[in-house]
């Protein structure tokens, strides 16, 4: 009977152990996977105490939102698979997930049940909005994309006639599923270092478009803001479009701002009609421009959170369609807690 000798299983090769390829672990592992670094809530309305300038239910009645901002290994493993990751490097990253409905009005809502054809038709849009954010220096690149409904699914029936009277909604336009697509650029432009008191303003100049069959339009906006200990974020939030969710205040500060927008649009669900049934319509203007002004109060650190901010703004539209012959305004209400 052989027996192998010691020197010879010795001299049989050990498989050595593979070394893990941190590229390729899932973004899942880890204990820092996810940070939940932000939550918002957020009101528009045209009427109640939000809009006293201009308190008449119609156009862009009302909408409220929901939203989650975290970063971490997910966000980091996103970011990095964005368009043109390779050329930002060691950027920071962050992710959103929300909830959002919005209401939309003709001119007159009192008993009227087969609303002028020649005014913007009613309509409800629900959706989950998704975003990715990437900021590195003065840029922050945001993408978005909204999945949801249009029509009597979204419920924006329900939700307005709860606190008005209107008899119109059996003409809405009718369900259709929604996709939209959104990418934003924002630079920040210091104006001035930190003058007496912790003083500064800046610009915020912004570039987006929207493709889907809820809008195809660009956007030009640029935001000027001025106070005491400005944050270290991005672009003041609206319901549709989600401010930063990186960055935020380092010592309790106030500032004030006012942002003018320009749009140049080809397609608006809401005015033009649903893109894959029949529906009522009205012709979309192709430029629309609008004016932001409001403030952001910094309530400080509570109960464990990093910052909290009151924002209260009030927006004015020029005419969004051809008979759209009546001022449109509203007001915005939001509280975001950082973490």
């Amino acid at each position: 009977m052989l027996v192998p000798s010691l020197a010879s299983a010795q001299d049989v090769p050990i498989a050595a152990e593979p070394v893990p390829d941190a590229d390729a672990a899932s973004p899942l592992e880890g204990d820092a996977a996810f940070r939940f670094r932000r939550f918002v809530i957020a009101h528009d309305n045209d009427g109640w105490l939000l809009d006293r300038f201009n308190p008449e239910d119609r156009a862009y009645t009302g909408g409220g939102q929901l939203l989650f901002g975290f970063d971490g290994r997910w966000a980091d493993w996103v970011g990095e698979r964005l368009p043109f990751a390779e050329s930002f490097g060691d950027a920071e990253f962050a992710l959103a997930a929300g909830l959002k409905l919005q209401v939309f009005t003709p001119d007159d809502v009192r008993d009227v049940e087969d609303p002028d054809p020649d005014e913007r038709p009613y309509a409800g849009y629900l959706t989950s909005t998704f975003a990715a954010q990437r900021r590195k220096a003065n840029t922050e690149d945001h993408f978005q994309l909204d999945l949801g409904v249009i029509g009597p699914s979204s419920l924006a029936e329900e939700a307005q006639t709860a606190l008005h009277t209107s008899r119109g909604w059996d003409k809405q336009l009718p369900d259709e599923f929604a996709v939209n697509a959104r990418l934003r650029k924002t630079w920040r432009v210091p104006i001035t270092g930190e003058l007496h008191d912790g003083f500064a303003m800046e610009l915020l100049p912004d570039l987006s478009g929207d493709v889907g069959n809820v809008y195809i339009r660009g956007s030009l906006g640029l935001t000027l803001r001025a106070g005491l200990n400005l944050p270290d974020d991005f672009q003041t939030p609206r319901i549709d479009d989600p401010g930063s969710m990186l960055g935020g205040w380092t010592s309790p500060g106030i500032y004030a701002f006012v942002r003018g927008q320009t749009q140049l649009v080809a397609y608006n669900a809401f005015l033009d009609g649903t893109a894959f049934h029949d529906s009522r319509s009205v012709d979309s203007e192709p430029f629309v421009n609008s004016v932001e002004i409001g403030g952001v109060w910094n309530l400080g650190s509570y109960f464990g959170w990093r910052d909290a901010e009151l924002i209260y703004s009030w927006t004015a539209l020029t005419d969004e369609y051809d008979n759209d012959d009546l001022f449109d305004s509203y007001g915005t209400l939001q509280l975001r807690i950082g973490f």
